[in-house]
């Protein structure tokens, strides 16, 4: 359960960092944290989408 908690938060981040194009500011406002922990908060949601996502999915395409 505490999975699927984890990785709703994470994409609740990833969705207001950058569909929402929120800055740290309000991004923290809107999280209810501090500007610094809202600073790390993208980085490690985009890490674990990596881990989770298929390989295929992760590997860049050439043009």
């Amino acid at each position: 359960m505490a999975d699927i908690l984890s990785r709703l938060k994470d994409r609740e981040i990833l969705m207001l960092s950058y569909r929402d194009d929120l800055t740290t500011a309000k991004l923290a406002e809107s999280l209810g944290c501090s500007p610094s922990t809202a600073a790390i908060r993208p980085h490690r949601a985009r890490k674990a989408f990596a881990k989770a996502a298929p390989s295929r999915l992760m590997t860049e395409r050439e043009v």
